[in-house]
Formats: C-alpha cells, sequence, structure tokens
C-alpha cells in the first residue's frame, strides 16, 4: 500500500475563507474521516467518523469536532 493510499481516498473537498475540509476514504478497514486544515495558520485536525454521519461531519466538521475528542475545536480558529 502506497502513502495515497494509507491517507485515504479523497471524496470531496470544499474551501472557503482559508479552511480546507476533505473527506476521505481508507479502502482498507473502509474507515471514512474528515480532515480540516486552515491554510492561514497551518493548523489541522482530523476524525473518523460513521459512514452514516460522513456527509453532516463533512460540511459541520467544526460540530463534530467535539464529539471525537478535539475540544477547543468548536469553532474555526480555535486550537486545543
Amino acid at each position: 500500500m502506497n502513502a495515497a493510499e494509507e491517507q485515504g481516498r479523497e471524496l470531496d473537498f470544499r474551501e472557503s475563507a482559508g479552511l480546507q475540509v476533505t473527506l476521505l476514504w481508507q479502502e482498507v478497514g473502509n474507515r471514512i474521516s474528515v480532515r480540516v486544515r486552515d491554510a492561514r495558520t497551518d493548523d489541522a485536525f482530523a476524525f473518523g467518523v460513521a459512514a452514516a454521519d460522513a456527509l453532516d461531519a463533512f460540511h459541520h466538521p467544526f460540530a463534530y469536532a467535539p464529539q471525537y475528542g478535539l475540544e477547543g475545536w468548536g469553532a474555526p480558529g480555535l486550537r486545543p
């Protein structure tokens, strides 16, 4: 498996005001994750998400971040 496969296949991507949100799927383990990166500060976080919540988490990652132990990420620009 190469590095791109380990990171996951990009299912969707969006960017707004410097925030980049990527929805990823990893074939191994059939796992879905959401990655968020602030291009202005280079801060980033990622979390796995249930398939049933994937699209909602992609559109609202800051609502899901605290559920996955990422306290302090409740709004853009806040770091843990």
